[in-house]
Order: C-alpha cells, then structure tokens, then sequence
C-alpha cells in the first residue's frame, strides 16, 4: 500500500568539471507517495536519485549540479486533500554561504537526522 509522506532533504552545489562541493545548501520538503513497507536504504537511494539536479552554468562560467547530501527527516502524512505530482517541493530555504555541513545539522537539525539515525 502507497502513503503520502513528507520527505525533508538538504541539498549541496558541486562543481560538475571537478567534483568539489561548493557552500551553496538548500533545505526542502517535498512530498512522495512512497510503499508503507519501503527499506531505509532503499528510499535514502530513491531519494537521492529523484533529487540529482541537472547540471548548469553560473555567472563565473563554472557548472554546478544540486545533489541531495542529508535526508533530514521521512514522515507519514495522514491528511491531506487535493492531489500533488511525485516530489512536489512544499517548502524550501537556503542556507547562508559560510555555512558547511555539520554547522548546518548542528545549528538546525540538532535532535534527529534519518539518515543518521540508528533503525
């Protein structure tokens, strides 16, 4: 049986000629209807393969590509009207340039992180 849950991702920018990740990170919440009986690992790849931007160029002439780099949180959605298309965003910040990572989850994601979590 399909739910609707509520997937919150923190993406990061990398560098496509190079591979290095840039400080460049955008939170998002997106919805998915997903198998009740879905494997942790199996959606974490799910997750970070429906997510895999492509590729484009910036203003210096460099290209970058947006890929998922956390899966902050997975929850059921019990209610919810009206139809969405697979992966719609419903909310999305990005973070501040000088931030990395570990500064980010520290800062905002403090309690829990799926990805991280022990089953």
């Amino acid at each position: 049986m399909k739910n609707v849950y509520s997937i919150n991702i923190i993406k990061q920018a990398y560098n496509v000629d190079d591979g290095r990740p840039r400080h460049s990170y955008e939170n998002q919440i997106l919805l998915y209807h997903l198998d009740e009986n879905i494997q942790k690992e199996e959606l974490i790849r799910f997750i970070k393969a429906d997510n895999l931007e492509e590729p484009y160029e910036v203003v210096e002439g460099t290209s970058i590509q947006w890929a998922v780099a956390k899966v902050i949180d997975v929850f059921e959605v019990l209610e919810l009207e009206g139809q969405f298309d697979e992966g719609q965003e419903v909310y999305s910040r990005f973070f501040p340039d000088d931030y990395d990572l570990p500064v980010i989850l520290e800062k905002y994601f403090p309690d829990y992180v799926f990805e991280d979590a022990k089953e």
